[in-house]
C-alpha cells in the first residue's frame, strides 16, 4: 500500500514517525477482512478496527465488496496505525482491482458516514473508498457529512472519492485538530464532490489542524456551503470548496495539485462567501493564524482555484480575520507560489476578498515584496518564458471589485493579471506590485484605487477603463505612490490621481507623464512602447521601443516576469540612464528586428495586404530555419504584396534584408512565379510606417521549386544624421508573375504560388551620433 509522506512538520515530523520502523524490531503486520463470504474475519468496518486497535504494529482492514454497505454511521478511536481499504471483490482475494467499495449512510438515520478520533501518533489510511450519502441528525452539529475527524494523529486520504454528502461544518471532510501533531493529507486520485455543508465548509472544513492537499488528479469540486437565515440575518455560507479556521491553534491548509480533467484543484463550487476557499480567524484569546498556502509541483500544469462563485463576496478567496479579540487576534492571510486564480465570478471580490482585520495576499514573496513563509517543498520553479501565475477572468459586478479589501495588502511578483471585470481591478488599502503584467482587464472606474502603491518593473496596457475613470491609479489622502521603471500606456487617460503626498516616481514611459512628476529627479518619457503584438497580448518589446535600455542597472540576479535576466546591455541601443528596460518584459536579444520572421503558427504580426491571400503552412519550412513552417502565398493575377511589417530601426547603421522563398506556378506567360522581398524606408515615419518614403527598393529571393536565399541582400544606409525615433523599413512579401519590378507581363489567369520563411533584417550598427549628437 503506497503512502505519501508529509511535507512540513506539525510538532513531530510523520517523515521522523514513518522512518522510526526503519531501526525499531519489526512488527508484523495484521490484516482483516470484511463483507459476507468465506474468509471474511469481520462484518463491519467498526470491529475490524477494534480488532486491529488489539494487533501490534501497522494493520489492513480490506472492505470487500462482497457486502452492500449502505445505513453506514461507522465510529472508531485509533491509537496506531491502520489502512482501511477497497479494491477488492471478495475475501478470498488478495489483489486490488479499480472498483472503489462504497460506504454509504443513505437509508440510515442522520449520521456522519465515518466518525473518527485519532490519539497522539496515530495515523489512518483511506484508499480505494466511495464515503457517500451522509447526513446529520441537527443543523447545529459540528460534525461533517461524510468524514468527521478529531484527534492529534493523522488522517491520510488518496484514490477516494467524498460524493454527495450533507454536513453543518464540512459537507464532505471536516476536520478537527486537538494538538499542532494533527495532520490531514489529501493525496492523488481522490475526488470530493457534490457535498453540501448547511454552514461552512461544502468540500473540507480543516479547523486547527495543518491539511496538505498534494498530488495529481485531486479535485474538489461542485461542493456547496449554503448558510442560514434567519430574522434578515445570515449565519455562515462560507467557504464552497475549502474552509481553513484558526481559533486554539494554528491552521494551515497547503493545496498543490493540478487538478483532474483539465480542470483547477479547487473548481465549481459555491458559496455566500469564498466560493473557491475561505480563510477565517476564530473567536480566540491568542494570536493564531489561518493561512492558504497554495503552489504548484508542475511547472507548466499549475494549480488553480477556478470557476467558482460566491452570491455576495470572495469568488476564488475570501479572508476574514478576527481583529476584535481582547488579548490578541487571530489572522488570514494566502500565499501564493506560481499559482492561479481563474474565472470565479462574485459581486465584489470575484478573485480575492479581504475582510477587515488587515489580511495579506502575497504571489511569489520575495524580499522586496514581503517575504512570509519558505516555498514549500517540492514546489516547481516558474516555467522560463512566461508568467509565475495568474489572475485571470474573474469577473465582479459592475459595482464591485476584482481584488477588494477593507483592509490588508495585496503583494505580487513576477504574475499576469488579464481578463478581469469589475468596478475596479484593485482597491485596498496597499497594493505592491513587481516585475508584473496588467493587461487587458476592464473598470468601470480607475484601475487601481488604494492608499500605499509600490508599482516597479511593470507594465500597464490594454485595460478598458470607463468614463467614471478618467485616471489609471488612484492614491487616497494621506497615503504614497512609488512607481518606478514601470510602462502605463493607456491613451486617453491620466496615469495618476494622487490625494496624497509627493509621490516619488522614476523612470517612466507614459501616454500622460505630467499627473506623474514627483520627488526627485524623475526621469519620464512620453512615447510609444512599441509592444510586439498588444492585440493578441504580447506586450514585450520591439527592438525601437524607447523604453529598452533606458533605467540604470540594479544589483543581483533580477528577473523579469518571464524569468529573463534584467539589465542586459545591447550595444544596438542607446543607453538612455542605463541598461534596464522599463515595465514587466525585458528585451532578451537584440535580434530579432524582424518579428517572428520564421513564420510560426501565429502570423499576426505579419498584417494582410490582399485579403485571404496568404496562410501559414506547418509542411514548409527553410534550410537551417526552426520548424515552424513557411508563409504560403496562393492566388490569381500578375503581381501581389500578401503581407508586411513595420520595423522600427533602434538606431543608425547599416541594414541587410534577406530571407528565403520558394515558389511554383503556371500561366501563359511564365514557367513559375516569382518571390521577393519589397521595402521601404523612412527616414521619419509615422508608428504605423506611413509618411513620405525616403528610400525603397525589392529583392528577389527565388523563381524555382527550391528554396533560395539571396548571397547579397538587400542594403539600407541609416546614416547618423538621418535616423530619428521614427525611422522605420516597411517590408512587403510580394508573389508576381514576372522577374522583380512589380510591374508583371500580362497574365491576369497566372496561378501565383509561392513560400517566404526565415526573413531577417541585419544592422552594423554606429550609435556615436546618436541621440541627437552632431
Amino acid at each position: 500500500m503506497a503512502m505519501h509522506l508529509r511535507f512540513s512538520c506539525r510538532g513531530v515530523c510523520l517523515t521522523v514517525m514513518l522512518g522510526f520502523a526503519a531501526w525499531v524490531p519489526a512488527i508484523s503486520a495484521t490484516t482483516f477482512t470484511v463483507g459476507t463470504g468465506p474468509n471474511c474475519t469481520h462484518s463491519t468496518v467498526a470491529s475490524a478496527v477494534a480488532s486491529s486497535e488489539g494487533s501490534a504494529g501497522p494493520d489492513t482492514v480490506r472492505v470487500t465488496r462482497s457486502a452492500a454497505y449502505t445505513q453506514q454511521a461507522i465510529s472508531f478511536s485509533v491509537t496506531q496505525e491502520v489502512t482501511i481499504t477497497g479494491g477488492f471483490s471478495d475475501c478470498n482475494t488478495n489483489v486490488e482491482d479499480a472498483n472503489y467499495t462504497t460506504l454509504s449512510g443513505s437509508g440510515g438515520a442522520a449520521a456522519t458516514v465515518m466518525t473518527i478520533s485519532g490519539s497522539t501518533g496515530s495515523i489512518v489510511h483511506l484508499r480505494k473508498l466511495t464515503i457517500t450519502g451522509g447526513d446529520i441528525a441537527s443543523p447545529s452539529s459540528i460534525l461533517g457529512g461524510g468524514i468527521y475527524y478529531t484527534g492529534d494523529g493523522l488522517l491520510d486520504i488518496a484514490d477516494s472519492s467524498i460524493s454527495n454528502n450533507t454536513g453543518a461544518y464540512g459537507g464532505g471532510i471536516n476536520v478537527n485538530g486537538t494538538s499542532p501533531a494533527a495532520g490531514l493529507d489529501i493525496g492523488p486520485d481522490t475526488t470530493i464532490s457534490g457535498n453540501t455543508a448547511i454552514y461552512n465548509g461544502g468540500g473540507l472544513f480543516s479547523n486547527n489542524i495543518e491539511t496538505v492537499i498534494r498530488g495529481d488528479n485531486i479535485l474538489i469540486t461542485d461542493n456547496h456551503a449554503l448558510g442560514v437565515t434567519s430574522n434578515g440575518n445570515t449565519t455562515g455560507g462560507s467557504g464552497g470548496g475549502i474552509y481553513v479556521r484558526a481559533c486554539a491553534l494554528n491552521s494551515i491548509v497547503y493545496l498543490g495539485s493540478p487538478g483532474r480533467f483539465g480542470f483547477g484543484v479547487v473548481y465549481n463550487n459555491t458559496a455566500r462567501l469564498g466560493g473557491g476557499v475561505s480563510v477565517v480567524g476564530g473567536s480566540c484569546t491568542d494570536f493564531k493564524t489561518a493561512e492558504l498556502r497554495m503552489f504548484s509541483t508542475s511547472a507548466t500544469n499549475l494549480t488553480k482555484i477556478q470557476s467558482n462563485s460566491a452570491s455576495a463576496a470572495g469568488g476564488g478567496i475570501y479572508l476574514e480575520p478576527n481583529p476584535a479579540v481582547f488579548f490578541g487576534q487571530t489572522y488570514a492571510d494566502a500565499s501564493v507560489w506560481n499559482a492561479e486564480i481563474d474565472d470565479n465570478i462574485a459581486p465584489n471580490g470575484s478573485a480575492v476578498f479581504y475582510g477587515a482585520g488587515y489580511p495579506d495576499v502575497v504571489f511569489n514573496p520575495t524580499p522586496q515584496i514581503g517575504y512570509k513563509h519558505p516555498r514549500p517543498d517540492g514546489a516547481a520553479d516558474c516555467a522560463y518564458g512566461v508568467s509565475c501565475g495568474q489572475i485571470r477572468g474573474n469577473i465582479s459586478s459592475s459595482t464591485g471589485q476584482v481584488i477588494y479589501g477593507e483592509d490588508g495588502r495585496f503583494a505580487a511578483s513576477r504574475i499576469k493579471i488579464s481578463g478581469n471585470s469589475g468596478s475596479e481591478l484593485i482597491r485596498l488599502p496597499r497594493a505592491v506590485i513587481y516585475d508584473s503584467l496588467i493587461s487587458d482587464n476592464t473598470s468601470t472606474l480607475r484601475l487601481i484605487e488604494t492608499n500605499q502603491l509600490t508599482l516597479n518593473g511593470t507594465t500597464i496596457a490594454g485595460n478598458t477603463i470607463g468614463t467614471g475613470g478618467p485616471q489609471v491609479l488612484g492614491v487616497n489622502t494621506g497615503g504614497h505612490a512609488s512607481i518606478d521603471t514601470a510602462i502605463i500606456w493607456q491613451p486617453g487617460k491620466l496615469a495618476l490621481h494622487n490625494d496624497g503626498d509627493t509621490p516619488q516616481v522614476l523612470d517612466v514611459l507614459s501616454n500622460n507623464i505630467s499627473t506623474l512628476i514627483g520627488s526627485g529627479s524623475a526621469r519620464l518619457i512620453q512615447a510609444e512602447p512599441r509592444f510586439v503584438d498588444p492585440a493578441h497580448g504580447d506586450y514585450s518589446l520591439t527592438a525601437a521601443s524607447e523604453a529598452v535600455d533606458f533605467a540604470p542597472a540594479v544589483d543581483g540576479d533580477d528577473r523579469d516576469m518571464f524569468g529573463h535576466r534584467r539589465d542586459l546591455d545591447f550595444a544596438l541601443f542607446y543607453n538612455e540612464y542605463g541598461p534596464r528596460d522599463l515595465g514587466a518584459l525585458e528585451r532578451e536579444a537584440e535580434q530579432p528586428l524582424v518579428l517572428n520572421g520564421t513564420f510560426d503558427a501565429n502570423v499576426n504580426i505579419w498584417p494582410e495586404v490582399t485579403v485571404g491571400a496568404s496562410s501559414w503552412d506547418g509542411t514548409q519550412n527553410a534550410p537551417g530555419t526552426p520548424a515552424g513552417g513557411a508563409l504560403h502565398v496562393l492566388t490569381t493575377g500578375t503581381s501581389i504584396s500578401a503581407r508586411k511589417q513595420c520595423v522600427h530601426l533602434p538606431g543608425p547603421g547599416t541594414y541587410t534584408l534577406n530571407g528565403w522563398g520558394k515558389s511554383t506556378g503556371s500561366g501563359p506567360f511564365t514557367t513559375g512565379s516569382y518571390v521577393r522581398l519589397g521595402w521601404e524606408y523612412r527616414s521619419a515615419g509615422s508608428e504605423t510606417c506611413g509618411g513620405t518614403v525616403t528610400a525603397s527598393g525589392n529583392l528577389l529571393l527565388a523563381n524555382t521549386g527550391t528554396w533560395r536565399r539571396p548571397a547579397t541582400p538587400a542594403t539600407i544606409v541609416v546614416s547618423n544624421f538621418a535616423w530619428t525615433t521614427d525611422s522605420s523599413i516597411l517590408v512587403y512579401l510580394v508573389v508576381e508573375d514576372g522577374p522583380g519590378s512589380g510591374i508583371a507581363p500580362e497574365a491576369p489567369t497566372a496561378t501565383l504560388n509561392g513560400w517566404f520563411d526565415g526573413i531577417t533584417l541585419d544592422v552594423l550598427s554606429d550609435r556615436i551620433f546618436a541621440n541627437g549628437f552632431d
